[in-house]
């Protein structure tokens, strides 16, 4: 087993569901959403309770999917302070992810990730 950690992900909604940004490095978990009308891909951060609290972006999510197909485990952790992404989808703050990845899988996990900024450990 090899641990994949992501280290630019934006994650997006947090004022809508949380109604403030995510507190910084504190571990959160994340979810597929099939039944979302929006996104097929969405993938939904949740803390530990289990409530939602935002999602990770639209263009990313995909990725992420992915990943959380393949991965035994992942968590993430907001790195930063909320800034501005853009008109449509608000502000944003960084999130760091990490999932481990069996390491026949490996091949495949860089490939996925080509776009990404990431560390195999």
């Amino acid at each position: 087993m090899k641990s994949v950690v992501i280290h630019v992900v934006h994650i997006v909604g947090f004022k809508r569901y949380n109604g403030k940004p995510l507190p910084i490095n504190t571990q959160l978990r994340l979810e597929h959403e099939p039944d979302n009308p929006v996104d097929k891909c969405a993938i939904v951060v949740k803390d530990v309770e289990g409530k939602r609290l935002a999602y990770i972006e639209r263009t990313e999510a995909p990725v992420i999917f992915k990943l959380i197909t393949m991965a035994r485990t992942f968590v993430c952790r907001p790195q930063r302070r909320a800034y501005w992404l853009n008109s449509v989808q608000g502000q944003a703050q960084e999130c760091r992810i990490g999932f481990r990845i069996n390491d026949n899988d490996i091949d495949q996990v860089k490939e996925i990730l080509r776009k990404f900024k990431f560390t195999i450990i």
